[in-house]
């Protein structure tokens, strides 16, 4: 739809049509009209003053203030949406999450605080196993596998904890109708030698590996996931904002993501012989016939660990009577990831059995060399090596890696900001559009919405633009496993 004007949104030509709802459990659930007094929110496709910078650093927020008569209502985490629309148009979702705080003020008015999904996956502990050059997020699609439990699942490390968390692929919403949130991954243009998590925060750990593989991830408008490669921040306008879309403009241009020089260290892991990966010699008793479960900690991620199926090895465990008779017991494997091993003992005896060691063995995978690489010269250098954790283990994805980073942060990119625009829901953040602005000499320049702001519960936005010119692209990049001409003129890939 067209944005309105000014005037319009003044006439009450196109009143803002909202509603909030609340999932109740089964269903959403609409909270009376009447009691909702004011909504307000902003969502960002990007964190830093770029507007382009990778990784999970995007915000997402909304605050929606509520009659007393509400209070009836059960917040605590609770997910609410905010569906917005103009006249006699369709609701459309465009701000949702979970409610993580409720306060009172002196009217009695209750304000829920919603953060986005962030929230839920940094708070999810997720174990997975050790995938082996698998990139970092693989495309989702209609028909793409992503349930870990599959055979066949081959999806990428972002794709697994976005599923633990509870999320499902937009794409197959017709399977999932009722998921937590859903997702949306591109292929990752970088991928690390080894990927896995191990019970971090999900949320921080998605950061990490975000700006380690050339990715960018927030939550859209309607609250889904987006992984975005970073070759898919460029593109083509699917609208335009003119002169009469809004009552000011103002820019700003910031060098604290500017770059001249970038450099990553990195560190190798390799595959080890198989070897005693967790030993403890705790005491610890299981009363007769009864069986006990152990959670044990990995000191190194562990590709594979030695079993029989879910049987481990009969030495696993050593256990005797109280009185020293060496017991002979059945230890299985209850679940696993590389850096965790569930386990349970049974005690197949009529007296308590004190199991005095358990030993589990296995192939981990353990550091080696070490290196680091810089891409540029001069200043101001930015040293990235605290920012992917673990994820860059080769000479060859550092150098991938920062070069990547120089072609995005090496030129200042400004920021421009709409203010009094009439509210548009078909507008989201991550959307390529045009802008037309004959003071500053721009005609339809292409820019990508980096932040939309909403308030008057549905009645304005303030829209964040950054050009998108030059930003890399996949059109432009020859990219490995895909065929081209012999005229094509490309970049050259990460």
């Amino acid at each position: 739809m067209a944005a309105p004007s000014r005037g319009e949104i003044e006439a009450a030509v196109t009143a803002p049509t909202y509603q909030v709802q609340y999932w109740n459990g089964s269903a959403w659930t609409t909270v009376t009209a009447a009691w909702v007094l004011r909504v307000e929110g902003a969502a960002e496709s990007a964190g830093g003053s770029s507007g382009v910078a990778l990784g999970a650093d995007a915000t997402h927020r909304l605050t929606i203030t509520l009659d007393p008569q509400a209070a009836s209502i059960a917040w605590e985490r609770t997910r609410v949406r905010v569906q917005f629309s103009f006249a006699a148009a369709d609701l459309i979702t465009r701000a949702t999450g979970i409610v993580t705080r409720r306060t009172r003020d002196a009217d009695a008015n209750l304000v829920w605080e919603v953060s986005g999904f962030d929230d839920l996956i940094a708070k999810t502990a997720v174990y997975s196993p050790l995938f082996y050059r698998r990139p970092a997020s693989t495309a989702t699609s209609a028909s793409s596998v992503e349930d870990p439990t599959s055979g066949s699942y081959a999806a990428g490390i972002v794709n697994y904890v976005l599923w633990m968390a509870g999320g499902r692929p937009i794409e197959q919403i017709a399977t999932y109708t009722s998921a937590v949130f859903y997702y949306r991954c591109d292929w990752a243009p970088i991928t690390p030698e080894w990927s896995w998590v191990a019970g971090e925060d999900g949320w921080a750990e998605l950061s990490r590996v975000a700006k380690a593989c050339g990715l960018v991830i927030h939550q859209a408008a309607d609250g889904t996931v987006t992984a975005t490669s970073a070759l898919g921040l460029g593109g083509s306008a699917t609208y335009t904002f003119d002169e009469g879309d809004f009552e000011r403009i103002s820019e700003q241009a910031d060098t604290g993501q500017y770059i001249t020089a970038v450099r990553c260290a990195y560190t190798a892991r390799r595959l080890q012989p198989r070897q005693v990966v967790y030993e403890d010699t705790t005491p610890r008793a299981i009363p007769a016939t009864a069986s006990a479960t152990y959670t044990l900690a990995m000191q190194q991620p562990v590709y594979d660990y030695e079993a029989s199926g879910s049987t481990l090895p009969a030495d696993t465990v050593t256990a005797t009577t109280t009185e020293g008779k060496v017991l002979s017991c059945a230890a299985a494997i209850v679940s696993q990831g590389a850096g965790r091993l569930v386990i349970t003992v049974t005690n197949p005896g009529s007296e308590t059995m004190v199991v005095s060691r358990i030993q589990i063995r296995g192939r981990p995978i353990a550091p080696t060399e070490e290196g680091q690489v810089t891409t540029g010269s001069g200043s101001p250098e930015q040293d990235i090596s605290g920012e992917v954790g673990v994820w860059v283990q080769s000479r060859a994805h550092a150098e991938r890696l920062t070069k990547l980073a120089y072609d995005l942060l090496g030129s200042v990119l400004p920021t421009r900001t709409l203010s009094g625009c009439g509210y548009d829901p078909d507008r989201y953040v991550g959307e390529i559009v045009g802008l037309t602005y004959s003071p500053w000499s721009l005609s339809a320049v292409a820019h990508r919405i980096t932040a939309i702001r909403h308030s008057d519960t549905g009645a304005l936005m303030e829209v964040d633009l950054t050009p998108s010119a030059g930003l890399p692209t996949t059109a432009g990049t020859f990219m490995i496993g895909t065929t081209y001409s012999g005229g094509d003129t490309r970049l050259l890939g990460w």
